[in-house]
Formats: structure tokens, sequence, C-alpha cells
């Protein structure tokens, strides 16, 4: 069947389909309508990319910062209608679609509106991922290995004080990022890059 899953006011069509009655059944099928509902697996880039989704979503998002649990449960709020134990961490994979779409919902209607498909793949590539695509992997361009590198960065905010190395680089932060919340982290990045002015 196909569940209307309204997520932020946005609704994100989820095709839960034909699923057996065991967890690892679900948690696949689960898996597909994200690659799905968001155009995951292919990307805007040349070379696909089913390996680094896949390695995204096999890695938990570890709130280091208290304020972050609200990005991990913005991830997990994906899983609605699914029966997964709420109790399970969010992935590193969740919480990127779940920011991707909180930046959608404040740019919507704006000059800059875009969905949050797109929002994505800039989250990306401000990790520096864009270049992870499956040509590159069969090539042995990348590895699992750097993958969890990048992740342990963010959950552990070990990127710069400036944000480079995590989801929102700045060219003039005017506070160490490492102990902004994502949230706050994000307004300033689109402050910064004229996605819209200082007044939310």
């Amino acid at each position: 069947m196909v569940q209307y899953n309204e997520l932020f006011g946005r609704n994100y069509m989820i095709n839960v389909g034909e699923i057996g009655s065991n967890g690892t059944d679900v948690r696949e099928a689960y898996f597909r309508s994200l690659e799905s509902v968001f155009g995951l697996s292919e990307g805007p880039f040349v070379g696909g990319y089913q390996h680094l989704i896949s390695e995204l979503h096999r890695w938990a998002f570890v709130a280091s910062h208290p304020m972050d649990d609200n990005r991990a449960g913005d991830g997990k709020e994906l899983r609605s209608g699914w029966h997964i134990p709420p109790m399970e961490p969010c992935s590193f994979l969740e919480m990127l679609l779940g920011v991707a779409i909180r930046i959608e919902y404040q740019l919507d209607g704006g000059c800059y509106s875009s969905p949050a498909s797109n929002w994505f793949w800039v989250l990306i590539n401000n990790l520096g991922l864009a270049g992870f695509t499956d040509d590159e992997f069969e090539r042995g361009g990348w590895n699992a290995e750097m993958v969890r590198t990048v992740v342990s960065r963010v959950n552990n905010r070990s990127y710069n004080s400036d944000g480079v190395g995590g989801l929102f680089p700045l060219k003039d932060a005017r506070e160490d990022q490492k102990k902004v919340e994502i949230w706050y982290q994000m307004h300033a990045w689109l402050i910064e890059n004229g996605y819209f002015n200082s007044g939310f």
C-alpha cells in the first residue's frame, strides 16, 4: 500500500508494499522506500550512490549536543507507520534526511524553495561525500572506513570551529560551531549563504 507520512507539514509518499512479518524484511523495505521517495540511489552527480547511502544508514547518529536529540527525533519520524522499535537509534542517513526536510520547511515559498531531496545532496556535498560514488567505490577510490570517519567527525563534533568538516561549514563563524546545536548551525549557514535573513 501507499502511505502518506506528514512530516513538518510535508506529505511524503511511502510505499509500504508487501513485506514479511520479520524485522529484516521491514527494515529492508523501509530503507528501499527512503531510496525511492528521496531519489537517493542515483543522486544529482554521475556515478550512483547505492554504496554510500547503505553505509550512511548502517551507522547511528549520536547526539553529542543535548539539543541534537531533536535531530534524531526528526530522523525517526520517517519511520512513522513502520514496525520498527522506537528505541532503535536514528541512523546517520535518517538524521540527514530529517535536516533536509527542515531546510525545505524553513525556505518554503521563498526564492530558494527546493525539495528536501535537493537539500540532502547539499549536505552530502558539505560533508565532502559527493565524490563517494558507486563508480569510485568499484575503483577502490573510497571504502566504508572513510565514511565512518566522516560520521564519527560529525557525531563527535571533531570538525573545525568554523564548521568545516561538518554539515554546515561557515566562512565567517561568529562562535565555535562545535558548541552550537545543529539547528542553529543550519540557520547560520542559510543566512551566510543568502537563503534568508537573520529574522528567523
